[in-house]
């Protein structure tokens, strides 16, 4: 904290910046924190065809998705489960975990 002046109030001035440092400082570790995370893509056998069908929850029907797209898992998830919920553009789609590829941190 800041000293306190000769009427043992503290100055407003000093105050006023060591708040905007402190804020300026969370805000820059969450930035930090937000852009540290892995890459993953959605990959799959792509012989037969260059897309997938996914069940959208936004649209709640199954749409065609490329190879290669970047996908967001929302939820931690293992090979076990069944299906991951993922952020696909601005959907959230469910997909098998193993079409799921980390490409490695950006």
């Amino acid at each position: 904290m800041s000293v306190s002046n000769m009427s043992g109030s503290t100055g407003i001035n000093s105050l006023i910046q060591e708040l905007e440092n402190l804020v300026g400082d969370h805000w820059v570790e969450n930035a930090l924190v937000d852009m540290c995370k892995p890459t993953y893509i959605l990959q799959f056998d792509k012989t037969e065809s260059n897309k997938i069908w996914l069940y959208n929850e936004v649209h709640r029907t199954f749409l065609p998705y490329p190879w290669g797209v970047q996908v967001e898992p929302l939820d931690e998830y293992t090979q076990q489960d069944k299906e991951v919920a993922c952020m696909i553009g601005h959907d959230v789609v469910m997909v098998p975990p193993n079409y799921i590829l980390d490409i490695g941190w950006h």
